[in-house]
């Protein structure tokens, strides 16, 4: 018997730039870079990737943008220029 393995196509999203003041001000309101990441769900690592490329993947994405409190304003604005 063999066994498949499915490839996930994962593909990098752009975080605007009024996503990425506001990371950086939730970051800055937090103890430690470490502390911000743990609220997100993500690891230290991870945010710093973030912060560097200023993209992530849409599970990060989604993390991000449920704390920021800004995920319904960003999907809507995607529904309205599909």
């Amino acid at each position: 018997m063999t066994s498949t393995t499915t490839e996930r196509n994962r593909r990098s999203i752009k975080l605007t730039s009024d996503e990425l003041k506001e990371l950086n001000k939730f970051i800055k309101r937090q103890p430690t870079k470490f502390d911000a990441a743990l609220i997100i769900g993500i690891t230290r690592p991870t945010l710093d990737r973030i912060l560097v490329f200023k993209s992530c993947y849409q599970d990060s994405y989604d993390k991000i943008l449920k704390v920021l409190g800004t995920a319904s304003d960003r999907r809507e604005e995607e529904k309205a220029t599909a």
